[in-house]
C-alpha cells in the first residue's frame, strides 16, 4: 500500500507479541491504514503539510496498529468474551474504541499536531 507512514516491518520491530509478529503482512498493513485513518480523524490533520511523519506520530501509529492487531487476535481466541461471573464476583468488558486507544498514552504524543478547529455560533435572542 502506497502512502502508509510506517511499514509491517515497523510494527513487528516495536511488539513483543509473537502473534502479531507472524500476522499476515495484508492484514497488518490493513490495521496500519486503520491507525493512520484514526490519528487523521482524531487530530483533524492529515499531515499533507509535513515533508516527514514526525516520530511521535509514527510511534503513535505503531501502538495503535500494534493495539488493533492484538485485538483482532484475541478476538479470534475469546469470540463474544464481553464479561465473566463466578458465585459473587462479576466481571464486565465494556469500553467504547476512544476509551481503549487513550490507555495507550496516545494523547500525549499526538497532541502537538492537534487542529483545534473552532467556529464561532452567533446567538441573536430578541424580546417577543
Amino acid at each position: 500500500m502506497d502512502n502508509l507512514w510506517i511499514d509491517t516491518n515497523d510494527v513487528i520491530l516495536y511488539t513483543d507479541n509473537e502473534n502479531i509478529k507472524n500476522r499476515d503482512t495484508n492484514k497488518l498493513e490493513n490495521e496500519i491504514l486503520m491507525a493512520q485513518s484514526y490519528i487523521k480523524w482524531f487530530t483533524k490533520n492529515n499531515f499533507k503539510d509535513f515533508i516527514e511523519i514526525p516520530k511521535e506520530v509514527k510511534l503513535a501509529a505503531i501502538k495503535i496498529t500494534e493495539y488493533l492487531a492484538a485485538k483482532k487476535i484475541n478476538e479470534v481466541n475469546h469470540e463474544g468474551y464481553n464479561s465473566e461471573t463466578f458465585d459473587d464476583y462479576s466481571y464486565t468488558k465494556s469500553s467504547s474504541f476512544k476509551d481503549e486507544l487513550e490507555q495507550l498514552g496516545i494523547g500525549f504524543l499526538l497532541a502537538p499536531y492537534m487542529n483545534n478547529l473552532t467556529s464561532t455560533i452567533t446567538m441573536r435572542l430578541r424580546k417577543l
